[in-house]
């Protein structure tokens, strides 16, 4: 095995993480490698304005919006950060970073474009869990990444190597543009249940009996993790169909849910197909169907208005996901009964219940008034579950 230089454009705007550097890999994810005792650590405190949200949020103090998920962290080094070694017939460069204190760490790359034959693969400290490879499949210039349970996330780059020809230059780019460190757990690919099951008892399971009826409909809606400038929130929306039927991604949710994000906060919206409990109890890992990036085409406010957002996804959701497209109504006509399926959170798909008619209602965000009957009033209903 030989130590070996690179080219490779690696840029990481770092604060709040250290990035440790690792050497030694075998070819492919879940074989050993052995790691260098020391090497380059860069290190930067929290943003102290961060600890400062989250505790709010965290204390019930705020409640007119979405769910607080955790925080973009800039992060940044250069190529001579980076470790790479030989094994064979392929170069190996890694980089491991690790954030204090998150429950969870994923990735945001202003540009990925790895040239054919080089891939990435990302995995957690213990690399249990493995996301990719990616490679030159992948399609415009960001691309971000479902967190892994930890604080700590390893990079692994790979490209063939040839011995004594000028096609060593390595030729593929890569810009970190931040790191997203979730406060918890919840949401994140781990080896445990730990982070998902924590909503209210109203909210029950997707597949338990009280949403039998409602299979199909399950499969349009879609946990959304967004980042809104520096910070990252939860919320809950659905694919809805158009009068053209023509399977367009489009996807309809709340204004409250992500306000104030710009356009390039939309290229690292992450929407979560089928992320559910497979059975009625909580035990079971959901799926990680995940696309990235989307645009906004309309949206109404909440003060004067009633609170929507109408997005298209970027990329649209693979037949083999099941997706389904939700229905509409115009007609204003009150429903008697039927359910609320969502994602209380950031948690699994839940489904609520009502029975009672609904009734029109003209409800406050803090002390914004909507627009006068823009929203229904729901009386939820127990069930066995």
């Amino acid at each position: 095995m030989n130590t070996v230089n690179t080219t490779i454009s690696v840029v990481f705007r770092l604060a709040a993480v250290m990035v440790i550097l690792l050497a030694g890999s075998d070819a492919y994810p879940g074989h050993h490698h052995e790691r260098v005792p020391a090497g380059k650590i860069i290190k930067a405190p929290l943003d102290s304005s961060m600890d400062s949200l989250m505790t709010l949020y965290s204390s019930g103090s705020v409640t007119d919006g979405a769910a607080l998920a955790g925080f973009a962290i800039p992060v940044s080094t250069t190529e001579e950060d980076l470790y790479c070694v030989v094994n064979d017939s392929l170069r190996h460069c890694f980089l491991k970073i690790t954030s204090p204190g998150a429950g969870a760490v994923g990735l945001n790359f202003s540009v990925f474009s790895p040239e054919p034959g080089s891939r990435i693969l990302i995995y957690d400290n213990s690399k249990n869990l493995v996301l990719g490879a990616f490679d030159n499949n992948i399609t415009g210039d960001t691309f971000t990444t479902t967190p892994l349970t930890g604080e700590t996330i390893v990079i692994e780059y790979q490209e063939p190597y040839y011995p004594d020809s000028t096609q060593n230059t390595p030729r593929s780019v890569f810009e970190i543009e931040s790191i997203i460190h979730l406060g918890s757990d919840r949401g994140a690919i781990s080896g445990n249940e730990k982070g998902v099951g924590d909503s209210g008892d109203c909210n029950v399971n997707i597949n338990c009996t009280e949403g039998e009826k409602w299979q199909r409909e399950k499969r349009g809606i879609v946990r959304m993790l967004m980042r809104v400038g520096s910070s990252y929130y939860w919320c809950t929306g659905s694919l809805v169909n158009n009068t053209a039927m023509d399977a367009a991604p489009l996807l309809l949710s709340a204004y409250h849910c992500g306000r104030n994000a710009d356009s390039n906060d939309l290229k690292y919206w992450q929407f979560y197909f089928n992320f559910e409990r497979p059975a009625c109890i909580n035990q079971g890992s959901p799926a990680y169907n995940m696309l990235y990036g989307a645009e906004l085409l309309a949206e109404g406010p909440i003060a004067g208005g009633s609170d929507f957002r109408l997005l298209r996804l970027d990329t649209p959701p693979p037949a083999h996901w099941m997706p389904f497209w939700n229905g509409w109504d115009v007609s204003g006509n009150p429903s008697g009964s039927g359910v609320s399926i969502h994602h209380p959170g950031g948690d699994v798909k839940k489904v609520s219940t009502y029975t009672t008619e609904l009734v029109t209602t003209t409800p406050l965000f803090g002390s914004s008034p909507m627009a006068t009957n823009s929203a229904w009033a729901v009386t939820w209903s127990e069930t066995d579950n």
